[in-house]
């Protein structure tokens, strides 16, 4: 019983993509989360990047409106919750590839 191995190295780097970003988006939550408590003029630029990025994507969404500074912060939640929606369905995707490459014979094809 041959197994694929393009079929392995692709799950395996689709768990791992879809595993870093969701460990962004966790910690993007958090420190936009300390950023909606933060007292006084907030400082951006000790976020990390990815932060930063949530933070201007959901600036040029709310673009041209009329916003409060609790309204950035809900876009940015709702981007942050919807790339962690996104990740988790990719991990499980992996994880059935997985399990599918395991279970299920692959026949070598003869030249």
């Amino acid at each position: 019983m041959q197994k694929s191995w393009p079929l392995f190295v692709t799950a395996i780097a689709i768990e791992a993509v879809s595993v870093l970003l969701l460990a962004f988006c966790i910690i993007a939550y958090v420190e936009i989360g300390d950023l909606a408590k933060a007292a006084g003029e907030p400082n951006i630029e000790s976020m990390n990047w990815f932060s930063r990025y949530i933070l201007d994507s959901a600036t040029e969404s709310m673009e041209g409106a009329v916003f409060k500074p609790s309204d950035l912060i809900r876009a940015a939640n709702n981007q942050i919750f919807l790339l962690g929606g996104l990740s988790v369905f990719a991990s499980f995707i992996a994880i059935i590839m997985l399990i599918s490459n395991a279970k299920s014979p692959h026949k070598a094809k003869e030249v």
